[in-house]
């Protein structure tokens, strides 16, 4: 976007160029944020069900009070 804007400032480019400039962008990167995303959530699961495991396979110890 900066160079699309640089080349507006010089004259070789429009304000409509810019705009399907941006517009294209944006269909290009909707997308990528969305599997970002989801991505980012099904790592942070994995993480959450590995350390439930790991408590779920610790034993338990019953500890006495002072009587």
């Amino acid at each position: 976007m900066m160079l699309a804007a640089y080349y507006t400032q010089i004259g070789l480019l429009t304000l409509g160029d810019i705009m399907f400039i941006q517009s294209l962008m944006m269909q290009f990167l909707s997308p990528l944020f969305f599997l970002g995303s989801m991505y980012r959530s099904f790592n942070d699961n994995l993480i959450d069900i590995e350390k439930i495991t790991a408590v779920m396979k610790t034993p338990a110890q019953v500890i006495e009070g002072n009587k």
